[in-house]
């Protein structure tokens, strides 16, 4: 007789029981039922997963001791609609002789708003029923070309919560892009998720620190991330300026009604200025004291850029002070747009250069002007500056 395997019903209790009574054991065999400590895993949707990804694009453009970076996050199901305009954009960039503000072309669609503390440039990507953002920034540029795209994009890359690239992978990934102005950009698409608690990562030995406010390290489901103006909300009435810790590197006396700010990584302190429906922001920042981060002219034609204004040389020098600032010179400079206004001092000190920043509404800027001063001038530097 043939018994097809299939048809056999042996259970492992029913074997042991046979064995047990061979052997002439007395005790009988128990069973017993124990509950899946787990859930069955479920089947992955691959097509979901990969949507649900983010998506980094981002070029790089040399322009004399600078670089600029243009960088967009989209999700997954997002990124194949703005990959060609994200091109576009990338092409129609000029930055040849340009201290301050870049020049490009919008795609159809896409809406340029100011700048902040740390952004050149914000611009409003639609996507669907939601808006992305492309940040526009610069950075000094020190080092080979290929070593310091090599420290970007893996310093993205940890943004993204990936491991970091052999140069090898650097170099496969990347591709070049020639641009209106005549220099190429460096364009890179990396794939990850945003992690919104440590962005921005590391940053490459040699850079200043950077959080998400200057490349715009955007959440995973593609809406605009808040600018520092919503970031942190004024306090009620009757709170204090105590709130915000003292930094360790030097001492300061807030001015009357300005209210704690979003500090913390590359902000030493911040502040909201409000009256009404006018608001200002005051950052705190330090910066490695090398090219183009160093020169008041440089950094004077970023902020009017920053207001929408085309300053010339005159201009700048026109806007300046010389201030001292916890016992070192300084310059301090006004510069007013049509709508914002930025009044904003720096001083160097060893290798580092400390920038004070108000940047806010016109009027209340304006108004706010001799506040900002004051606290300048309270200002005490400790030991730790050094």
């Amino acid at each position: 007789m043939f018994i097809h395997a299939s048809r056999q019903r042996w259970t492992l209790p029913a074997v042991v029981a046979v064995a047990l009574a061979g052997c002439g054991e007395a005790d009988s065999v128990k069973t017993y039922e124990v509950t899946r400590t787990a859930p069955r895993p479920q089947p992955i949707d691959v097509e979901q997963a990969r949507g649900e990804l983010d998506h980094m694009l981002a070029a790089m453009v040399p322009a004399g001791d600078q670089a600029w970076f243009f960088k967009l996050v989209a999700r997954g199901d997002q990124a194949a609609a703005v990959r060609k305009p994200f091109d576009e954009f990338v092409a129609s960039i000029d930055v040849a002789g340009t201290h301050g503000k870049p020049q490009w072309t919008l795609p159809d669609g896409w809406q340029e708003k100011p700048g902040d503390a740390l952004r050149t440039a914000t611009i409003e990507v639609p996507s669907g029923g939601e808006k992305l953002q492309l940040t526009v920034s610069s950075l000094p540029l020190s080092g080979e070309w290929a070593d310091y795209v090599e420290r970007n994009v893996n310093r993205w890359m940890g943004q993204l919560q990936q491991p970091p690239l052999p140069a090898q992978k650097v170099a496969e990934l990347i591709r070049k892009s020639p641009t209106r102005g005549g220099a190429e950009a460096t364009v890179v698409e990396l794939v990850g998720v945003m992690d919104r608690a440590t962005a921005p990562g590391s940053l490459p030995p040699g850079h200043p620190p950077v959080d998400s406010a200057v490349e715009g390290a955007m959440p995973p489901s593609g809406t605009a991330a808040a600018t520092p103006a919503d970031v942190t909300a004024p306090p009620a009435a009757g709170s204090s300026v105590a709130e915000m810790p003292q930094p360790k590197e030097f001492t300061y006396e807030a001015p009357a009604g300005w209210q704690p700010g979003r500090y913390g990584d590359m902000r030493t302190a911040a502040f909201n200025i409000v009256e009404g429906d006018k608001t200002a922001e005051v950052t705190v920042m330090p910066f490695p004291a090398a090219g183009a981060m160093a020169d008041p002219m440089a950094q004077a034609q970023r902020w009017a850029g920053q207001v929408g204004l085309k300053a010339s040389e005159a201009d700048i020098n026109a806007a300046k002070t010389e201030v001292t600032i916890g016992g070192i010179q300084g310059q301090q400079f006004k510069l007013l747009g049509p709508a914002q206004g930025v009044v904003a001092a720096m001083a160097a000190q060893g290798d580092r250069v400390w920038f004070f920043k108000m940047m806010g509404d016109r009027s209340l800027v304006e108004s706010q002007q001799e506040p900002f001063e004051q606290f300048l001038r309270s200002i005490k530097f400790t030991d730790n500056a050094e």
